[in-house]
């Protein structure tokens, strides 16, 4: 990924960095910048998965919830493009201010076509209904590493079992929907 993003910026000279963070944990996953580039990836992966994550809070709190989600940061020395993608994935584009905004809009898209091939490779498959719920918790809780906890206690489904989702059987399912629901706020959910 980063030889094939390297020959990219050589396209565009205001790309500074690409960051690839992986969710829900907020964690690098893989980078890549300019030489001249001072940047501690590490942290600024977690904050960039953090916004998006207060991203994915403040449109649940306007009933707007999306799978796919873009920010766009624009400040004095530098345009940020954060983009949501796959389930567990998100890249950031770090680009110098000023850089027109329909040639980052193209190169973002380039960006993930070649990060796209980088991630790991995932199976097709069809996922249960009890896999849904609990990774739409996962991503929408306010605090994601707690959730399942919290979903256990109100629903008398074990943590164990929660973390085995494919195996629940319809009632639990039912129940872990209910409880879903009240952990939101929402009035029901559509997966």
């Amino acid at each position: 990924m980063r030889k094939k993003i390297g020959e990219l910026a050589e396209e565009l000279p205001s790309l500074r960095a690409v960051l690839i963070t992986a969710m829900p944990d907020c964690l690098l996953f893989d980078d890549w910048n300019r030489s001249d580039v001072s940047l501690e990836a590490e942290r600024a992966a977690a904050y960039f998965g953090d916004l998006i994550r207060a991203n994915h809070a403040g449109l649940k709190s306007m009933d707007a919830l999306t799978d796919r989600m873009q920010v766009t940061v624009e400040a004095d020395e530098v345009l940020i493009v954060i983009r949501e993608m796959r389930d567990n994935f998100v890249v950031t584009a770090v680009f110098d201010a000023g850089s027109p905004l329909g040639m980052v809009r193209l190169f973002v898209e380039r960006i993930l076509s070649i990060v796209d091939k980088s991630l790991p490779s995932r199976e097709i498959q069809e996922r249960s209904r009890g896999e849904l719920l609990v990774n739409f918790m996962r991503k929408y809780a306010a605090d994601p590493h707690a959730v399942l906890k919290r979903a256990s206690l109100r629903s008398g489904i074990s943590l164990s079992q929660l973390r085995a989702p494919a195996e629940l059987s319809a009632p639990q399912v039912e129940t872990l929907e209910l409880v879903a629901q009240e952990l939101l706020g929402l009035d029901h959910i559509s997966l």
